[in-house]
């Protein structure tokens, strides 16, 4: 799962590691950037995806 943050989500850090927790014990793996990260440095970004997939996908 792919989050994008604006700056309200820094008042609100508590609810983000409560909620990671949780998605995480469903399944789900988060991985956050902020609003300003994708527009300055889409490719760095997209590597840091990148690298999250391939820890998670099993290798063929």
């Amino acid at each position: 799962m792919i989050e994008l943050d604006g700056g309200q989500h820094d008042e609100n850090q508590e609810y983000d590691r409560q909620r990671t927790v949780w998605l995480n014990q469903k399944g789900w793996h988060v991985i956050r950037f902020w609003n300003n990260e994708l527009r300055s440095n889409e490719e760095t970004v997209l590597e840091k995806i990148l690298e999250m997939l391939q820890t998670l996908l099993p290798s063929p």
